[in-house]
Order: C-alpha cells, then sequence, then structure tokens
C-alpha cells in the first residue's frame, strides 16, 4: 500500500483491495478523479486537478502560476498583512479574488485585504506605505518604484521587462516558476533608498500614471 501525496491539506482517494465493499471504493475513487468531477472542483475551489486532461488546460496551468507566487509570497511574508490592488475592477478584481484564494490555501493564516473601488489619492496613500509591491502593471511598477518601496515586476510585455532592467529589480513572466525563490530573496535585498533616488533622478511625469490609475 503506497502512501499518496498532499493536496491542499488532505489526501487523494486510495482503495485497498482488501476493502469489505472495495467494488463501491473504486466507483468513488473513479469518479472522484474523472474529468468531470475534477473540473467542477478546480471551478469551485482554484484546487488543483489529479485528471491530466484537466491539468493540460490553459486554466489550469495560469492558476498553477499562481499558486506558486501565492506559495511564495506565504512563505516569505507569513509576517505580513497582504494588500492586494485592483486599480481597474473590470480587469483586476476577479484575478485578484483568485489569488485571495491562493494566499489562503498556502496559509490559510494570512492576514489578506483586497483594495479596490476607492480614490487615486487613496491608492497612491497605501502604495507609498508599502515595503514590497509585487506587480504586473507598468504603472503600478512605476509608483511603487517612486515611493521606494522594493518592487518584483511581472512581465506580460517588453517595457515592463525593460522597465525591470532600468531599475535591477527581479522580474517573472510566471513561465519560470522555478526560479521565483531566487526572485523572492532578489527582492528582499533590494535598498529601498537607492531605488527612490533613482526615480527622483528619472525624467518621467509621473502624474500621467494618476491618471491611468484613475481611467
Amino acid at each position: 500500500q503506497l502512501q499518496q501525496k498532499s493536496v491542499s491539506g488532505y489526501k487523494l482517494v486510495g482503495v485497498n483491495a482488501h476493502s469489505e465493499n472495495a467494488g463501491w471504493a473504486a466507483l468513488l475513487a473513479d469518479w472522484i478523479t474523472n474529468e468531470n468531477a475534477q473540473q467542477q472542483r478546480f471551478d469551485e475551489r482554484q484546487i488543483g486537478p489529479s485528471n491530466n486532461v484537466v491539468l493540460e488546460s490553459d486554466a489550469v496551468q495560469s492558476n498553477v502560476a499562481l499558486a506558486a507566487l501565492a506559495a511564495q509570497v506565504a512563505k516569505n511574508f507569513s509576517d505580513k498583512e497582504i494588500y492586494i490592488y485592483s486599480f481597474q475592477d473590470a480587469l483586476d478584481l476577479d484575478i485578484c479574488k483568485k489569488f485571495e484564494m491562493n494566499l489562503k490555501i498556502a496559509d490559510y493564516t494570512l492576514k489578506t485585504r483586497i483594495v479596490s473601488a476607492v480614490g487615486v489619492d487613496e491608492i497612491v496613500q497605501s502604495v507609498s506605505n508599502l515595503e514590497y509591491m509585487i506587480a504586473m502593471r507598468y504603472h503600478a511598477c512605476l509608483l511603487a518604484l517612486k515611493y521606494g518601496v522594493k518592487t518584483m515586476a511581472l512581465s506580460y510585455d517588453e517595457k515592463v521587462q525593460k522597465l525591470a532592467n532600468r531599475f535591477c529589480i527581479p522580474c517573472s513572466d510566471l513561465a519560470d516558476i522555478e526560479k521565483l525563490p531566487d526572485y523572492f530573496e532578489k527582492l528582499k535585498t533590494l535598498d529601498a533608498k537607492k531605488i527612490q533616488t533613482e526615480t527622483e533622478n528619472l525624467d518621467f511625469d509621473f502624474s500621467e500614471i494618476l491618471s491611468v490609475i484613475k481611467h
């Protein structure tokens, strides 16, 4: 008899061949692991499936990256309150909720807060008080850097990668999740004062950032 590996705190179902109701147990295990059941489980709870067909879907693969990122946030910042910013609710709020769920799966004791439906001044005030920022949006990264916040970029296009290179901050495209531990170590060793000094010397109109966030 083999011990099944843990998945989100509980075990996969294994059937003992000597069970009194082995046939029914096998049917239950087959039902739990079939494609439809695993798809429904993922859709409702955002927990990684054991069914290979569902596992290879784009939705699940995207969630794998989110889960890996959440795991590193939980590991490195479990002592901090995690703010999850929705700058534009129509685009951001759903993914913010999914990420919060992944954080709770990684560590249910984490203190999290989704920041949404707030004004520009409130966002700026909140960001300026952060110690760390992990952001995908170009303007979110710039705003954080302006206030000397230690920032890690999630690259979705070339301009985000160029910004990361310019300020020598870690940058992941989330296709390289095996490198996330190294990126987080670099994030924690960034010099906040140096970042703020560099932004002060940067020829850039930061008022444009506020306009983008507002809209």
